[in-house]
């Protein structure tokens, strides 16, 4: 399962996915970003649940590397 919550993060981080005690995932969405750039921060973070990348050992900047190619 998959919820989206729109919150207030820092102004350069536009997204982020964490795990629910129960194993689902949960994408927060930065509140100061428009529509627009939520639903791409959306998209972006449905990338790292498919490639499973919150269990990945490489390093966040080579995974957002990756995943912007």
């Amino acid at each position: 399962m998959i919820s989206a919550k729109v919150v207030d993060l820092p102004h350069d981080i536009h997204g982020l996915t964490t795990i629910a005690d129960d194993g689902s995932y949960i994408i927060l969405l930065n509140a100061r970003d428009s529509r627009e750039r939520n639903r791409q921060s959306y998209l972006h973070e449905l990338k790292h649940i498919e490639h499973d990348d919150l269990y990945c050992a490489e390093s966040s900047d080579a995974l957002e590397y990756d995943r912007h190619q």
